[in-house]
């Protein structure tokens, strides 16, 4: 399911780029778990939490290499930023970044991987 969802061609737009519930809605994993109804409950939360995580870090890998060679930190924001799983695989696929977790306004955490 994993390597299907990487497929999906948001993943391969180039930057810039940004989305939301217009792209991945409710309907979105509907179609997933429709095409995949063995994989449910805890396993389909840790599939779509890796996936934010993969495809967080392989965009990172679509910005030009000038740019992205200056990149020192990742802030994370949002909802995300309190799921602590996501938390530790974003510091593991973005690793040798210095990692900020941004948790309603304050930092909460600095990992340096």
């Amino acid at each position: 399911m994993l390597d299907a969802m990487l497929g999906y061609e948001y993943f391969h737009r180039l930057p810039p780029k940004t989305t939301g519930r217009e792209v991945f809605s409710g309907a979105w994993l509907r179609q997933w778990m429709h095409a995949f109804p063995q994989v449910g409950g805890c396993d389909l939360v840790a599939t779509v939490t890796e996936l934010t995580a993969i495809s967080i870090a392989r965009g990172y890998t679509l910005i030009p290499n000038d740019i992205r060679d200056a990149i020192t930190h990742v802030v994370v924001s949002g909802g995300g930023a309190r799921n602590p799983v996501l938390m530790d695989r974003l510091q593991v696929c973005l690793c040798p970044y210095v990692f900020l977790c941004q948790c309603g306004g304050l930092c909460v955490c600095v990992c340096v991987c």
